[in-house]
């Protein structure tokens, strides 16, 4: 996984898996998901991060899984 954050965009995007991007879904305005052919998610993106949540919290992030994930 690997997260950006781009100041002058005021976005954000999580990038779940490497994949051929087929097209876009927006289930809410401004978080928008890149899907390959098969609906599998690639990214999500993130527009007005900074107005969503404090950006100091951007820094505080958790990642837990599940025991016996991978």
């Amino acid at each position: 996984m690997k997260i950006t954050y781009d100041k002058d965009a005021d976005a954000m995007y999580i990038q779940f898996r490497e994949g051929e991007f087929d097209r876009n879904e927006e289930p809410s305005p401004g978080i928008i998901l890149d899907l390959d052919a098969a609906d599998t998610v690639l990214g999500i993106e993130i527009l007005d991060v900074s107005r969503r949540t404090a950006l100091k919290d951007l820094f505080d992030i958790n990642i837990s899984m599940p025991v016996g994930a991978k």
